[in-house]
């Protein structure tokens, strides 16, 4: 949610932006299922559990109680986002939290949106099988042009 509101309020400050499976539409987000899925960690995510000892509560709270969330309108800001935007999106079954609703709603206002499905892998995609995921941000981030400067 921070990289895509940055890259619409600072479109200097950003190149690309890689939403790993984030929930692009907070709308039917369950606060208390996201807080069940981070008690009972499945076995890929497991390496999070020390940063979870060591998180503020406060944080889960403000998750919980929408706080954090408040400001981020995802109809408003992803048109004004103009650089390229990759969706990784995990499998609903396995736990993912982009839907494909989200994927077609976010698609249709992103000015430049890439998106790459990714079955059978849950939330933690990225560490449930590392090679698809870089299979599918490599050909992006080659797309890029050089940074200036």
């Amino acid at each position: 949610w921070i990289a895509l509101d940055i890259a619409a309020r600072r479109p200097d400050l950003v190149r690309a932006v890689i939403a790993g499976d984030s929930a692009l539409y907070t709308d039917h987000l369950d606060p208390d299922a996201a807080i069940s899925y981070l008690a009972n960690l499945p076995l890929a995510m497991r390496s999070l559990a020390k940063s979870m000892t060591q998180m503020d509560p406060a944080a889960m709270s403000a998750f919980h109680d929408g706080e954090m969330t408040i400001g981020y309108e995802p109809d408003v800001i992803f048109p004004l986002i103009s650089c390229p935007v990759l969706l990784l999106q995990a499998d609903p079954e396995r736990g993912g939290l982009m839907t494909d609703g989200d994927v077609t709603r976010a698609m249709s206002l992103l000015r430049d949106g890439k998106h790459a499905k990714s079955p059978g892998l849950g939330h933690g995609l990225h560490v449930e099988d590392s090679g698809q995921i870089l299979d599918a941000v490599t050909p992006f981030l080659a797309t890029l042009p050089a940074p200036v400067g």
